[in-house]
């Protein structure tokens, strides 16, 4: 999945999926016929990508080769819907509630934390479903899970992991999380 990160470094080289609906880059994208400069793999932080000049352009072709901005479950080979029989998604940020995944921005879907509401509530305060939304982007030391009707209907699996917190999963299908705490801190917060 695309993630603001991954989005702005495709962007900084001309190679972004323009809409949604492209579940990948153009196969007419191609690499700068340049050699890719450090400052290229620059996410969207403050930290620069700390990769070895022979490994860039292998990099940004694994980023063309995306699975684009909405995953769905019956997209993944061997997924099953929930254990109580719904569809789930994976986005890297949010949605905007009311709207289907894929009638979502770009910019929702890879940098969406709070709505421009009254109150400013997290995206997934405001969702009710009918599908389950794993998403990540917003850090915190437990997973988010959001209740509506009794039902988890979004789960923020971000723990913080690139900050020296754990790494999350989570399965639908059983409904059951796994965590491994991080070897060390890779960047600060």
């Amino acid at each position: 999945m695309l993630g603001n990160h991954e989005l702005r470094v495709l962007e900084r080289l001309g190679l972004a999926p323009r809409a949604v609906e492209d579940a990948r880059p153009s196969p007419r994208a191609a690499l700068p016929a340049r050699a890719l400069d450090a400052a290229d793999l620059d996410g969207d932080g403050r930290t620069p990508c700390d990769v070895a000049p022979d490994e860039r352009a292998p990099l940004v072709e694994f980023l063309l080769g995306h699975s684009g901005f909405v995953l769905r479950h019956d997209a993944i080979e061997g997924a099953g819907p929930t254990r109580d029989g719904r569809d789930w998604l994976c986005v890297h940020a949010g949605l905007e509630p009311g709207l289907v995944a894929e009638e979502n921005s770009i910019d929702v879907l890879t940098s969406v934390r709070r709505l421009d509401e009254p109150g400013r509530p997290w995206w997934y305060e405001v969702y009710g479903g009918p599908d389950l939304v794993l998403f990540g982007h917003t850090p915190s030391r437990v997973p988010r899970v959001q209740r509506h009707r009794g039902r988890a209907v979004a789960i923020g699996l971000d723990t913080g992991c690139v900050y020296g917190g754990r790494l999350t999963a989570y399965s639908p299908e059983k409904d059951e999380f796994q965590s491994v705490a991080a070897r060390l801190a890779y960047a600060r917060a």
